[in-house]
C-alpha cells in the first residue's frame, strides 16, 4: 500500500525544494525560509518524491534542494508524468547487481520509508533483507510501491516468471501472508 500524500515544489531564489507531505500547507507553515513560492502540489507518495530526486540528481544543491531548470519547472507544473517515470526507470540509478530487496530500499530511500510505503514495519523489511527472501504479499506491495521498477517477479521468481505475470490487483486472500507481528497498522 502506498502512503498517500502530496509531492510539492517550493522555490526560494533559484533553488527548488522537492518534498513529500501528507499535509503540505502545514509543512509550508514550518518552512524556515524568508520568502518562498509554491510552484506545485500533486497527489503522490514517498516513492514519487524519491523518483523525482533521482531524475534531478544532477541538479542537486543539497538534500531536497535542486537548481531551477525548465525541466524542473515543468515537473512542478505537471507532477510526476509517465515520461518522467520512464526516465527514472531508464536511468537505472540503482546497481542492477544488488538483490531486489536492496534495490527497493534504495528506491524508497530507507528501510523505514519502504516499510511505510508498503504497509510493513521497518523491522520486517530489515528481516527480509537479512534473509534474502520476502513473502508473496511483501513482493506484491513492493511491486506496487515502486511502480514495477522493482518487480515482484524479481523478488519471487518462484511465483512469477516476468513482471507481466504479476497480478495488478491485490489478492483477496494472500497466499503467503506476513505474520501479524510484521505488519504495521
Amino acid at each position: 500500500m502506498r502512503t498517500p500524500g502530496f509531492v510539492y515544489f517550493v522555490r526560494c531564489g533559484n533553488a527548488v525544494k522537492i518534498g513529500f507531505s501528507r499535509d503540505p500547507r502545514l509543512r509550508f507553515s514550518r518552512l524556515q525560509l524568508p520568502e518562498f513560492a509554491v510552484l506545485g502540489i500533486h497527489p503522490g507518495t514517498f516513492a514519487d518524491e524519491n523518483c523525482l530526486h533521482k531524475i534531478f540528481s544532477n541538479q542537486r544543491i543539497r538534500g531536497e534542494w535542486f537548481t531551477q531548470s525548465e525541466k524542473l519547472l515543468l515537473a512542478a507544473a505537471k507532477g510526476l508524468t509517465e515520461p518522467l517515470r520512464a526516465e527514472a526507470k531508464a536511468i537505472g540509478w540503482f546497481n542492477a547487481n544488488w538483490p531486489p530487496i536492496e534495490r527497493a530500499i534504495e528506491f524508497a530511500g530507507s528501510e523505514a520509508k519502504l516499510g511505510e510505503g508498503t504497509g510493513f514495519s521497518q523491522v520486517a523489511i530489515n528481516k527480509a533483507k537479512r534473509r534474502g527472501s520476502v513473502s508473496a504479499e511483501m513482493a506484491l506491495a513492493i511491486h506496487r510501491f515502486t511502480g514495477g521498477v522493482v518487480p515482484a517477479s524479481a523478488l519471487r521468481p518462484d511465483l512469477w516468471q516476468s513482471p507481466n505475470d504479476v497480478p495488478l490487483a491485490p489478492p483477496l486472500v494472500p497466499d503467503d501472508p506476513a505474520p501479524e507481528s510484521e505488519r504495521t497498522s
